[in-house]
């Protein structure tokens, strides 16, 4: 039977149609995976050159076409062509086999390039770290080279790993390839009168006459440890395995060599080799990996395993094993069991990994865990940081330089940062005892304080001032508790005025809680005790969460009462009594805000004073006493004036003019809704601006027949509406520019705005502004119907 099979010209016309009606070009990713092959088969397919029968066979199935029709067999059918190599006798079995396409892709190309007789590349080297699939893709590869008749006679396969821990003897290995690669031509090639030069001219030579594949699996055996300067280089005790190296990688010959190591070969010629370095799985193959071995688990949780050990796929079968003998196959069991990653088998691998470090990787390694990488870059400065007494050539020439070579720092140069794999780094953690790990946290801090933020005005969310949070982190981790209230005293006004609330309270938690439970007292100064008390009250009151905020609120004013800190004490007494007003308790709210205005008064504080007689103005609009109200109003605005708080100022304005709506005062309401509009023109931020009161003002106008001014002002607010994407105030300032233009006569223009008014309440689903736009549309339909049946 024929094992080799070329396309006719004829036949290559018709997948040409056929992969043209499925938007395929000739080489195409999805054909590559449909019919198991890869891009350099697929040219050799177009070039019809013979490929092996049952790829020819899948490639033709993929496009939907009989591959009988498309193939120019032998005329001489009892001539069988020559078959593809052999696998070699030791090479790795591949179990549950996932992803990695574009890898093999990958050393496809690099092995079969298109144009042959420009390849340099004699050797291929896989690194990566322990477990993450080395050894399996090799094995893979050579299965895929070999379906697709790749042009080689014979492969071998070499593991240099051994229980020992050391290298297996040269001699075996080199007899055993030059016994294999020569199909047993060779045979007695252990005599004493040989040494490795020999045996290794030998085997080049016979890599000279026939194109062969060799697989070096676990050459990290041979590499050097516990020397930073050497990571990499082959070991001194290794000569026969260095020259070795050195020939078959940098001697011109017609076979590849394929090496698979935890660490990068330094030693290697660049021009003649190159390195894929390997990364976890992506997680669509991770999960189809955790599938086959029968969890039972969602794929939500599915990917939190995924995501937690980043694809390693060692690791993810090594867990699954354990998820089904100890938890009966669920993940979410397991899940929210082990807050770890290093189950005992796992651990036993890195611990291999990590046996090889030099006493300066191992500390550096260690001292770096501490950081949050996932957070915040880690930097060169972030490492120098934890390393003081090393030079900075030192540091980057042999340390870092190292822990890359070994895969255990990861660097990103579109980042300029590095990275560990969470395996590592919770190994690596391990290694450091109460006080280093102290130390470590120490230094982080340092690190990150002295980290200059921009300017407040350029601050756009929490990304622009992370490195204070960090800094706090780190502080608490180290117990240094005075520092961790530093870290954020900066950004606190910046966090409460954006309103992250919860942020808030998770970070002064820590500074009044210690293994889950709230003590009296961590920070050495009382006062900044009492502030934190008091910040997260205030934190709690916006979020409504009142009696917690009460809570912490009252233990705040104890303290800022027995130390007379009084600045303290009155914005203790604001809130309490503004949570006594939410929850209805308005005498108790108003015992509370004329203890605030003594004090404020006393000490000079103008701001809170404001707030305090507009709070106290509050509480009597709230039970209606509205004149009671205005007149707080007016001293609140008054202070908010003399003092240019132009905030304070708007506040105050906005409350007495919506106190006069309520009082039907239209004339004073129009008066206090105007100066607020000019106000707030002054304001550099126009976003402050209530888009809500300048709609009262449009509506106001209308009433009053107004009805150019209303539009001005209507058009402002439904601008600010739209930046704020406020849908439903959207809908209601819509309908008052329909009601105004109805006021000037202009029915098309009206119908325009309320018919826009009508479609927007209909899809945020407002019913009853919906029935109040349509009411106007009846109106305007009968004015412009009656017009126009009084000029008929």
């Amino acid at each position: 039977m024929i094992d080799s099979i070329k396309a006719s010209a004829q036949g290559l016309e018709t997948v040409d149609r056929a992969r043209r009606y499925k938007k395929w070009n000739k080489t195409a990713e999805v054909w590559c995976q449909e019919a198991f092959t890869s891009k350099a088969t697929l040219n050799r397919f177009w070039a019809r050159q013979p490929i092996r029968r049952e790829t020819f066979i899948a490639i033709c199935s993929a496009v939907q076409v009989n591959w009988e029709e498309i193939a120019e067999l032998d005329e001489n059918p009892s001539i069988e062509l020559e078959k593809g190599f052999a696998l070699p006798q030791k090479i790795a079995p591949v179990r549950n086999w996932v992803g990695r396409q574009q890898e093999l892709n990958t050393l496809k190309a690099q092995i079969l390039p298109p144009e042959p007789e420009a390849n340099t590349i004699t050797s291929i080297c896989i690194v990566g770290l322990a477990g993450i699939g080395k050894t399996t893709l090799a094995s893979q590869l050579l299965r895929h080279l070999r379906q697709e008749n790749a042009p080689f006679v014979a492969a071998a396969w070499e593991s240099l790993d051994s229980v020992s821990g050391k290298p297996p003897r040269f001699d075996g290995i080199i007899d055993s390839l030059l016994i294999n690669l020569s199909h047993g031509q060779i045979s007695e090639v252990g005599s004493s009168l040989e040494d490795y030069y020999q045996k290794t001219e030998q085997l080049v030579q016979l890599l000279k006459e026939q194109p062969c594949l060799v697989v070096f699996d676990n050459v990290d055996a041979v590499l050097t440890t516990k020397q930073a300067k050497q990571a990499g280089y082959f070991a001194d005790d290794c000569a026969e395995y260095t020259w070795l190296f050195k020939q078959l990688t940098q001697t011109e010959h017609q076979s590849k060599v394929i090496l698979t190591s935890r660490e990068t070969l330094a030693q290697l010629s660049r021009a003649a080799t190159y390195t894929l370095r390997l990364d976890g799985l992506d997680e669509g193959a991770a999960i189809t990996l955790l599938q086959s071995f029968d969890l039972i688990a969602t794929s939500e949780e599915l990917a939190i395993l995924t995501q937690r050990y980043h694809g390693h796929p060692k690791a993810m079968e090594m867990v699954s094993a354990l998820i089904c003998e100890e938890f009966q196959g669920r993940v979410s069991r397991f899940l929210r069991d082990r807050k770890w990653l290093l189950i005992r088998d796992l651990d036993s691998l890195i611990d291999e990994v990590m046996m090889r470090l030099s006493a300066q990787e191992h500390t550096c390694l260690s001292l770096i865990s501490v950081y949050q990488t996932s957070e915040f870059p880690l930097l060169y400065e972030g490492i120098a940081a934890q390393m003081p007494a090393q030079t900075e050539r030192d540091l980057k020439e042999n340390i870092i330089l190292a822990l890359k070579r070994r895969h255990l720092l990861d660097y990103n140069p579109a980042l300029e940062s590095y990275q560990m794999h969470p395996l590592v780094q919770e190994k690596a953690a391990e290694f450091l005892d109460p006080e280093s790990y102290r130390q470590a946290h120490r230094s982080a801090y340092s690190y990150f304080m002295n980290i200059p933020l921009t300017r407040e005005s350029e601050w756009k969310g929490l990304e622009h001032i992370k490195p204070r949070l960090i800094a706090h982190y780190h502080a608490c981790q180290a117990k240094d508790w005075d520092e961790a209230a530093t870290a954020i005293s900066d950004v606190y006004e910046y966090l409460r005025q954006r309103g992250y609330f919860i942020k808030l309270i998770d970070l002064y938690k820590n500074l009044i809680c210690r293994d889950g439970q709230e003590t009296n007292q961590l920070v050495t100064s009382a006062h900044t005790h009492g502030e934190i008390l008091c910040r997260l009250g205030i934190a709690y009151h916006s979020l409504g969460r009142l009696e917690m905020a009460t809570d912490y609120l009252q233990k705040s004013l104890v303290i800022s009462h027995k130390l007379s800190h009084r600045p303290l004490e009155a914005t203790a007494l604001f809130y309490i009594a503004l949570n006594h007003q939410f929850q209805g308790n308005f005498q108790l709210a108003i015992h509370y805000l004329n203890e605030c205005l003594l004090i404020t008064k006393a000490i000079g504080d103008f701001q809170l004073n404001y707030k305090a007689l507009e709070a106290l103005g509050d509480n009597h609009s709230y039970q209606k006493d509205y004149q009671a109200a205005i007149n707080l109003y007016t001293q609140s605005l008054e202070i908010a004036r003399k003092n240019e708080l132009q905030n304070g100022e708007l506040s105050a304005l906005e409350k007495l003019g919506n106190t006069a709506i309520a009082l039907e005062d239209e004339q004073s309401a129009i008066y206090y809704l105007q100066d607020y509009r000019a106000a707030a023109e002054k304001l550099e931020n126009k976003q402050g601006i209530s888009y809500v009161l300048l709609a009262d003002l449009a509506n106001l106008y209308n009433k009053l027949g107004n009805y150019q001014d209303a539009i001005a002002i209507a058009q402002d607010s439904l601008n600010l509406t739209r930046t704020f994407r406020d849908s439903y105030h959207e809908a209601n300032i819509l309908r008052i520019l329909g009601i105004a233009y109805r006021g000037m006569k202009k029915y098309k223009t009206s119908i325009e705005f309320l018919n826009q008014a009508l479609t927007l309440a209909h899809e945020i689903v407002d019913p009853e502004n919906e029935g109040k736009i349509l009411w106007e549309l009846e109106i305007t339909h009968r004015e412009l119907e009656q017009l126009v049946i009084g000029n008929w």
